[in-house]
């Protein structure tokens, strides 16, 4: 089955702004959700308000490098964010650096868009489910490949974008996720449709999953911010 980019996210550290233009294109029409920071302090902030899937970052920044992001990134979610650097620096030692302190790939300037794309997606693809693989949520059992959900063994029906916006929360569980994000990644950056139809989605999906008093599961709302797959406190 080919790797797909559907509710992918993608953080961008980038302070100049051609390459920036050829991320934000590049990505987007990949499918990728992007978001595109000029420093450090900003980058930090944007993904501790909203998390992604994979950070790219150039190595030079106007207020610290890349080293400073791989360091916060590793102490706030361990090893599981993939990382790739790409620069005009090319010196062993830099790459080793980038490399020792937690970068999973590096990759050097001017990119070439295709590589670049494969180098993600072989790098998402590390943490996706196998094609067949099905992912407990107790008492639901998730099926990725086929987009199914069940429900104690019976089949869920959801609409496409039903289980689009399942499967974004699920891969973010625990965390807020953004009413924004989640229309960029569900409906497309492009989507002519606003926040209210995530919150339609949302009260649609909490009854077909019966997500009530009783179930160990819910979608807790911040208001006026986003959503939140959680298990629920005993």
């Amino acid at each position: 089955m080919p790797f797909s980019t559907l509710g992918r996210s993608i953080a961008v550290l980038e302070d100049d702004p051609v390459s920036a233009t050829i991320y934000r294109v590049a990505l987007g029409r990949a499918g990728y959700a992007c978001e595109v920071e000029s420093t450090v302090a900003g980058f930090i902030a944007r993904c501790t308000a909203q998390p992604c899937d994979l950070q790219l970052l150039d190595w030079m920044l106007p207020d610290g490098t890349a080293a400073d992001v791989i360091r916060w990134t590793r102490g706030h979610y361990g090893w599981s964010m993939p990382i790739v650097v790409a620069s005009l620096h090319s010196e062993e030692d830099q790459v080793v650096e980038a490399l020792a302190l937690g970068a999973d790939d590096y990759i050097f300037k001017p990119v070439r868009v295709q590589e670049l794309l494969a180098r993600i997606a072989a790098q998402l693809r590390k943490g996706s489910p196998a094609g067949g693989e099905t992912l407990e949520l107790a008492p639901y059992k998730l099926h990725p490949a086929e987009r199914l959900l069940a429900l104690d063994g019976k089949a869920v029906e959801l609409t496409a974008k039903e289980f689009d916006l399942l499967w974004c929360l699920y891969r973010n569980k625990e965390r807020l996720v953004s009413r924004q994000r989640l229309l960029d990644e569900v409906w497309g950056v492009s989507a002519e449709v606003d926040t209210r139809t995530v919150d339609a989605h949302v009260s649609r999906l909490r009854r077909k999953l019966g997500l009530g008093d009783g179930s160990p599961w819910m979608i807790a709302a911040a208001y006026g911010h986003g959503y939140r797959l959680a298990r629920r406190e005993p």
